[in-house]
């Protein structure tokens, strides 16, 4: 197990946690306020997923209103706040979003191996 196990959810400010993407240049996108991108916009829920350092998808469940101008705004608002020009972005539009087994619904999902323990200095036995 190594000393940076688990970082990839840090706790700030006690008990919340939040989860961060890893870019490809090694810089740290933490997501805390990533609803503000949904604000006023026709969305049910969504659900933000990095498969891969440049790569992100975006689940949206969509509300009465949703248009192909709001997947566009969705695009351009998440890479101009929070990611790299060279990030592609997939917005896919869902029915439902599934609930974890604990009943709480997930925004963040890193699908990425646990980046931490690449970088760690020490691993205990």
């Amino acid at each position: 197990m190594s000393l940076w196990k688990g970082l990839a959810s840090v706790p700030i400010f006690g008990r919340r946690t939040y989860e961060y993407f890893v870019m490809s240049n090694g810089s740290i996108v933490f997501l805390r306020h990533i609803d503000t991108v949904f604000e006023g916009l026709p969305v049910k829920t969504f659900q933000i997923v990095q498969r891969a350092h440049d790569e992100i998808l975006v689940r949206v469940v969509k509300a009465d209103g949703y248009s192909e101008k709001d997947t566009a705004f969705i695009k351009r608002n998440i890479l101009w706040r929070h990611f790299q020009e060279t990030t592609k972005v997939e917005v896919e539009v869902v029915e439902s979003i599934p609930l974890e087994k604990s009943g709480k619904r997930r925004y963040i999902i890193n699908k990425l191996p646990d980046l931490c323990d690449r970088y760690a200095p020490y691993n205990e036995s």
